[in-house]
């Protein structure tokens, strides 16, 4: 297990508490989301992540990982925590071309499912 993990958890605790801290820890977050190298660390990143206007961007930008785990992880945050008329229709589209026409079979339900009934009850 990666020790950036367990270091996540902390920074999620401060993250929630303190807004001096809630803007560094959003950039690094958004740091971490974009360039670290590590799937577990992403994965970690995106569950405890809050979906605020600077942060939808990134975690839109996930969808596209390497890792399956983490492109099914993306689209189960989209669902669950942005609100679907937070994002543009050009964004929903693109999310719902990606989602269907993703090869790997688990994350093509995820996406799916998960999408069409967030766009469904807008």
């Amino acid at each position: 297990m990666n020790f950036l993990v367990p270091a996540l958890c902390v920074l999620c605790c401060y993250y929630i508490t303190f807004v001096r801290v809630h803007l560094l820890s959003t950039a690094a977050f958004k740091y971490m989301l974009e360039y670290d190298l590590s799937a577990d660390v992403r994965r970690a990143v995106l569950s405890s992540v809050a979906a605020t206007t600077r942060t939808v961007a990134v975690i839109l930008e996930r969808t596209r990982d390497v890792k399956d785990v983490v492109r099914r992880l993306a689209y189960k945050v989209i669902a669950e925590k942005i609100h679907v008329r937070a994002l543009t229709i050009a964004q929903r589209v693109h999310l719902l071309r990606q989602g269907l026409n993703d090869r790997t079979g688990r994350t093509f339900l995820c996406r799916a499912v998960g999408l069409v009934f967030a766009l469904y009850h807008t």
